[in-house]
């Protein structure tokens, strides 16, 4: 064997530092447990802001990576590529592997990725099994540090690119080491617990839909989940909150049991706050049963009430769902609804009507996200189908032929008007509607 690697796994990002870098660690984690890497290889995790990318690049140069894994999602690829460009120009430049869930589809269509002279190799799929490959084919080859070829889950710059075979996934999640049980995560007052791999849904606008993602789809036991969450309690300080997953409570009447004993199994003592995302639709008056003394927030995807959005985006949410989701659960905890600006088939009315009826039900906060046309969803893919104007860098809508760039403009200005006014009449110092970006 050679001398020992120093893999750092980085996360590029503006995004606020609490939730840490959730993919890098639990990718150190499947490293740490290896009875034949650890020994030879150095992890860290590091989330970088791209506010400074000077200062990220001077950052990881001072750490002196043999190999560099960037997790990337959309709205993080072009600084992440900078960074990438930067640490290549110096001597001797380090490995530079990219992975996220837009590479998912990037077989499909890849005209949106300019970043091929930035990498040595891309992970597409589950990266575990991914990089562990990648570190003992390193390990055994000795230096310099070549990808010659692809393995499972990898592809290769060129002209065209170089496929290797599906990435190999897990069994289960909980044959995934938990870095919570494990103890190598690092405190952060936002972490994010794994409870899904695969999604039984399609929506189209969505990274983890199942026509992009494994279509197995994979659940821990209760007893992998209250242990992490007993691990997460057992730090020294209690944590802001607790994100228990994507959607998982939304599959089926036994993850809401898992769930809910998951968590007064592993926090008794409700020390830490937990949230939830649900589609409303999905909903049932069973599923708010037995939380009490549970400290919760729960995030309904609403997207759009607007019919005539439904069919674009792959679901649909009415007003009558989305009121019975509201009444059930805000006995419970907080209760914050989720709206995306800028779905095909949304027009300017249409939008600031469903806005106006979801804030008439009660719900403590409502969020707006512009439309991101992310690369592999079926959004992105078929987006001159749609009409949809979009930025080439973040990814965000410009307008639809629907929704022209200046009723954009004036749906933002609208919410912000909404908020200032909510503010004043309840005199409550944090948002009541909030618009990210």
């Amino acid at each position: 064997m050679p001398e020992r690697l120093h893999l750092v796994l980085c996360l590029v990002s503006s995004e606020a530092a609490p939730f840490g870098n959730t993919a890098g660690t639990y990718l150190a984690a499947q490293v740490l447990a290896d009875p034949a890497l650890a020994p030879h290889v150095d992890v860290q995790v590091l989330r970088l802001d791209s506010d400074d990318l000077d200062a990220a690049a001077r950052c990881l140069r001072e750490a002196a990576p043999d190999v560099i894994g960037f997790s990337c999602y959309a709205w993080s690829l072009g600084p992440t590529l900078a960074v990438a460009r930067r640490l290549r120009a110096t001597r001797p430049a380090p490995l530079v592997v990219l992975g996220g869930p837009l590479f998912a589809q990037l077989r499909t269509r890849d005209d949106w990725f300019p970043g091929w002279d930035a990498v040595d190799a891309i992970a597409v799929g589950d990266g575990e099994i991914t990089l562990r490959a990648l570190l003992a084919k390193l390990l055994r080859a000795g230096r310099p540090l070549r990808v010659s070829s692809p393995g499972p889950g990898l592809v290769l710059p060129g002209h065209p690119p170089a496929w290797g075979p599906p990435a190999l996934e897990p069994v289960s999640i909980d044959e995934v080491v938990s870095p919570y049980l494990q103890g190598s995560a690092t405190p952060v007052d936002a972490p994010h617990v794994e409870l899904t791999r695969g999604c039984p849904f399609a929506c189209a606008f969505c990274g983890c839909s199942r026509t992009i993602t494994t279509p197995r789809l994979a659940l821990p036991s209760r007893e992998r989940v209250a242990g992490e969450l007993a691990a997460i309690g057992a730090w020294p300080r209690p944590v802001e909150e607790v994100n228990l997953g994507s959607g998982t409570a939304n599959l089926n009447d036994a993850t809401w049991t898992l769930l809910r004993d998951a968590v007064h199994e592993g926090d008794p003592g409700a020390r830490n706050a937990y949230s939830l995302q649900v589609r409303p639709e999905l909903l049932k008056p069973c599923h708010a049963e037995g939380w009490k003394g549970a400290r919760l927030r729960f995030a309904l995807g609403v997207q759009s009430l607007a019919p005539a959005t439904f069919g674009a985006m792959g679901r649909r949410t009415t007003l009558d769902d989305l009121a019975r989701a509201v009444a059930l659960l805000k006995d419970l905890g907080q209760v914050d609804l989720f709206f995306i600006l800028g779905l095909p088939g949304e027009t300017l009315a249409s939008f600031l009507e469903g806005i106006d009826a979801a804030l008439a039900l009660g719900a403590d906060r409502l969020a707006v996200s512009p439309l991101y046309v992310l690369p592999g969803t079926a959004l992105h893919t078929h987006h001159e189908t749609h009409g949809l104007a979009f930025d080439p860098d973040t990814f965000r809508v410009r307008s639809t032929p629907t929704l022209p760039a200046a009723d954009v403009e004036t749906a933002v200005a609208r919410l912000r008007e909404l908020d200032a006014d909510l503010r004043r009449r309840y005199a409550r110092g944090e948002r009541f509607v909030e618009f990210d970006g």
